[in-house]
């Protein structure tokens, strides 16, 4: 209700719960300092994109609805470079495939 008060659209609501739902399960329903951190460091070495995106969805979390202020401060959203992207040409495709 807070995100869909503040404008949020409902696809962005969904995927930040889901998000959430899948952290705190992994997690037992238990949040703390330490949970948190292990989390995101076991979630950064499978995916910084996955990672970004939970951080995303928490520190909302914590700010409105838990109001825990040390817990919000505990953890930074990971910075996460997208890189260069090459794109691939028709041409390079087709030379490479009957070289």
């Amino acid at each position: 209700m807070i995100m869909k008060a503040k404008g949020r659209k409902e696809t962005t609501i969904r995927n930040q719960i889901n998000y959430l739902r899948r952290m705190f399960k992994e997690l037992n329903w238990e949040l703390s300092r330490e949970k948190i951190i292990e989390y995101m460091n076991r979630v950064m070495e499978e995916s910084p994109f996955i990672a970004k995106h939970t951080a995303n969805a928490l520190k909302p979390f914590i700010k409105e609805v838990l109001q825990d202020k040390q817990l919000y401060d505990s953890f930074k959203t990971p910075k996460v470079s997208y890189g260069e992207k090459n794109p691939l040409y028709l041409y390079q495709y087709y030379s490479f495939v009957h070289n």
